[in-house]
C-alpha cells in the first residue's frame, strides 16, 4: 500500500473518531441539563398528595432526609448536577418543590 494511501486511511479513521467522540460529548452535555423528574411529572403533584402517590408519579429518590417541617425527598440525575428536592409537611403531604438546575 501506498504512503497517500495510508495517510488518507488513517486521516478517515481519526476523523471518524472525532466526529464520534464529539457526538457523545453532545448527547452527555444535554443529558447533564435534564431535570431529574420531566415537567409533565411534576405537574401531576398536587397540594396535600399522600406521599405514596408522590413516589408513584416521581419514583423512587436518591436520598430523604427529615426537617422539623416534614421529608424532604431528593432527585438527582446519574449523569448531571441537577437537583429536585421535593418536599412532604409533617403528615407526609406533598407540600411543593425545588428546582435547582
Amino acid at each position: 500500500m501506498s504512503l497517500p494511501r495510508r495517510i488518507s486511511r488513517i486521516t478517515v479513521g481519526v476523523s471518524s473518531l472525532l466526529l464520534i467522540g464529539g457526538g457523545l460529548s453532545l448527547v452527555l452535555a444535554w443529558q447533564s441539563f435534564l431535570p431529574p423528574s420531566s415537567y409533565r411529572h411534576l405537574a401531576e403533584l398536587e397540594p396535600g398528595m399522600p406521599r405514596s402517590k408522590v413516589l408513584d408519579v416521581l419514583g423512587k429518590p436518591r436520598d430523604e432526609s427529615w426537617t422539623p417541617e416534614g421529608t424532604e425527598l431528593t432527585y438527582t440525575r446519574l449523569i448531571g448536577w441537577s437537583i429536585l428536592t421535593v418536599r412532604l409537611d409533617a403528615e407526609g403531604r406533598y407540600a411543593g418543590y425545588v428546582y435547582d438546575p
